[in-house]
C-alpha cells in the first residue's frame, strides 16, 4: 500500500511540473535594441562664416620714364558669408562640393612712388568661391580636407596721375573671375552641427590702372575664416554617432 501511495504522489508531482512548464512565464520579454548607424559626412548642408582677408604685396609700378618699383602695402579686412555644399563619404574618404558667398572688406592702400603715378587701392565688395573638396575623415567627427576652384568678385581698384597723363582703364568696380586653393578641417559636434576653419588663397587677376605709365594691381589675398555648418539627414542615415 505504501509503494503504491508513493508512486502516484509521483506522478501527480510530475504531472503538476508538466503543467507548470506549459503556463505562460510572468517575466517580461527582452526588448530589441537596434544597432547604432554610424555617423557619415554625406549629406546637403548650409552654414554660416567669418574671418579675415588678408592683402598680398602686389602692387607695381613699371613707369620705364621715371623707374619702377614694387611695393606691398600688405594689410587685412574683413570677410563674412554663408555657404552651402553637400558631401559624399566612402569609407574615410570624403568627396564634396561647396559654394559661397561674402563680403570683403577694404584690405589697404598703397601708393607708387613714379613720377606720373599715384597710389592704388585694393578695395573689396562682393566676393564668393565654388570648389571641389577632398577630406579624410581620421576619425568618425574630424575631416581634414583640401580644395580648389573658382573664385570671383568686384573689385575696384583706383590708380591716381597726378599729371593727368596716359589713361586710366580699370578705375571703379569690376567684376572678375580667377581661381582659388587652399585647406582646412571640419570637425562634426553633434550628428548635425560641424564647425570648420580653413585658408584660402584667392587670385582674381591684374588691374591696370594706367596703361601708359604701368601702375598696376594684382588682385591677390589669403582668407582664413571659421565656419559652421548645419547638415539635414534626408534620406540618409539616422542620427547618431558611433565608432568605427
Amino acid at each position: 500500500m505504501m509503494k503504491a501511495f508513493l508512486l502516484s504522489c509521483s506522478a501527480l508531482a510530475l504531472a503538476g511540473s508538466a503543467m507548470a512548464a506549459d503556463l505562460p512565464s510572468r517575466k517580461a520579454p527582452v526588448s530589441y535594441i537596434a544597432p547604432l548607424p554610424v555617423f557619415t559626412w554625406t549629406g546637403f548642408y548650409v552654414g554660416l562664416n567669418a574671418g579675415a582677408a588678408f592683402r598680398v604685396g602686389n602692387d607695381n609700378n613699371n613707369n620705364v620714364f621715371f623707374g619702377g618699383n614694387n611695393n606691398g602695402g600688405n594689410s587685412a579686412g574683413f570677410v563674412g558669408g554663408g555657404q552651402l555644399g553637400y558631401n559624399w563619404q566612402s569609407g574615410a574618404i570624403v568627396w564634396g562640393l561647396e559654394t559661397d558667398a561674402q563680403y570683403r572688406s577694404n584690405i589697404g592702400n598703397a601708393a607708387n612712388n613714379g613720377f606720373f603715378n599715384g597710389g592704388n587701392s585694393n578695395n573689396g565688395g562682393f566676393y564668393g568661391t565654388t570648389r571641389g573638396r577632398l577630406g579624410y575623415a581620421f576619425s568618425p567627427m574630424v575631416m581634414a580636407y583640401i580644395t580648389g576652384g573658382a573664385a570671383y568678385g568686384n573689385v575696384a581698384n583706383n590708380g591716381f596721375n597726378p599729371f593727368g597723363f596716359g589713361f586710366n582703364t580699370n578705375n571703379g568696380s569690376n567684376f572678375r573671375l580667377g581661381w582659388t586653393g587652399g585647406a582646412g578641417v571640419e570637425f562634426a559636434m553633434t550628428p548635425n552641427w560641424s564647425i570648420k576653419a580653413e585658408a584660402l588663397y584667392n587670385d582674381l587677376g591684374r588691374s591696370n590702372q594706367n596703361a601708359f605709365f604701368g601702375n598696376n594691381t594684382r588682385n591677390t589675398f589669403v582668407v582664413a575664416r571659421l565656419g559652421v555648418n548645419y547638415k539635414f539627414n534626408w534620406g540618409g542615415p539616422s542620427a547618431a554617432v558611433a565608432g568605427y
